[in-house]
């Protein structure tokens, strides 16, 4: 198999899904976000995959200590005991030496040691898979930007060279920008943090098409998830043209025989109108006993950069459905199938 076509898996089924099989082994890629993303828990994924498939994993890390990475990875059920760590983060005695750098700089003192570390550490372990997090504090241990730049390209090739993947972290700051990191990396996963979640993209990408948009990423009692933007095209199947009832026998006859399938129609209006009610109908007479089945889903989502969800609860559907007499189940919303199985029955009848 090319090198082009070899990948090893994310860790995370969603996000191997969004970039077409997971990341080109031998290659590297950057996660950019702020702090709180989840950066350091989609390292942990990455890595834990390696170990489940007895493949030797490293991460390095700069600001936590080891301890808190595990105690993390345990908050959500990772097991992280067959990763390897080479702990960078600074240790409490770092305040009372601080007087060693009255002469010398940090990265005179600090870099080569930290850069041998490093070195000795790979070739003891000999890494599948290697996690920096982050990468940007190397930085602050070389001259100027074009020596990091130069570091971390030499730093690269040499991971790649022994056969190892690399994934590291950044997070931009007033004294350090990603930017030419996302230049260096074959890829760069995006994590933002919105009032609805956090939202995940893959503006790049060398050498494989990726699933474009803004992804749900969230973080569990079972490790990261990510579900995928849904794109209709992904999901088409052929049909019979036919008219679906409304609901209403009189707008069926306004409509000459219902809505014509395949299609999209809003109802529109103020509130109080009936727009709920006349949704309802219109899912009992698509439906027959509940809100979803596999021969007709009608499944009513909200809109905007919020994950899909139902729009109204139990109570508020079927308190006025009464009233109006429609024909709904005791509880038309138990047992309803998740967003993931919805996709997989839709993909199964395609």
């Amino acid at each position: 198999m090319s090198e082009k076509t070899k990948r090893i898996s994310t860790g995370i089924e969603g996000l191997d899904e969004i970039t077409d099989g997971g990341f080109i082994e031998g290659r590297k890629y950057m996660i950019d976000g702020p702090a709180g993303a989840g950066k350091s828990l989609l390292g942990l994924e990455f890595l834990t995959a390696a170990t489940t498939q007895d493949k030797n994993a490293l991460y390095i890390n700069f600001e936590e200590s080891t301890d808190a990475i595990k105690a993390n990875a345990q908050n959500i059920g990772l097991e992280v005991d067959g990763i390897e760590f080479l702990d960078l983060s600074p240790e409490s005695d770092v305040f009372t030496q601080s007087q060693s750098y009255d002469i010398f700089s940090a990265k005179e003192v600090e870099g080569d040691d930290i850069l041998e570390r490093i070195m000795n550490r790979i070739e003891g372990v000999e890494p599948d898979r290697v996690f920096i997090d982050p990468l940007t504090q190397l930085q602050y241990l070389t001259a100027d930007d074009y020596q990091f730049r130069k570091q971390v390209i030499g730093f690269a090739k040499y991971l790649q060279q022994r056969g190892a993947t690399l994934l590291y972290s950044a997070r931009e700051t007033d004294e350090t920008s990603t930017a030419d990191l996302e230049f260096i990396g074959d890829g760069t996963i995006r994590i933002e943090l919105t009032e609805f979640g956090r939202i995940l993209s893959v503006p790049k990408f060398r050498g494989s098409p990726t699933r474009s948009g803004e992804h749900i990423l969230k973080i569990t009692d079972d490790g990261l998830l990510v579900f995928s933007e849904l794109q209709p095209d992904l999901y088409s199947r052929s049909f019979e043209s036919e008219r679906l009832s409304a609901g209403v026998p009189e707008l069926d006859e306004m409509l000459h025989g219902g809505i014509e399938r395949g299609t999209v129609t809003i109802f529109s209006g103020p509130t109080g109108v009936g727009k709920t009610t006349l949704g309802t109908q219109f899912m009992v007479a698509a439906t027959g006993l509940c809100c979803i089945s596999l021969r007709n889903p009608a499944i009513r989502f909200s809109s905007g950069r919020k994950p899909l969800v139902f729009q109204s609860n139990r109570c508020r559907i079927k308190e006025p459905s009464k009233s109006w007499r429609l024909n709904l189940p005791a509880s038309p919303h138990r047992n309803l199938p998740t967003m993931s199985a919805i996709k997989s029955r839709i993909k199964a009848q395609t």
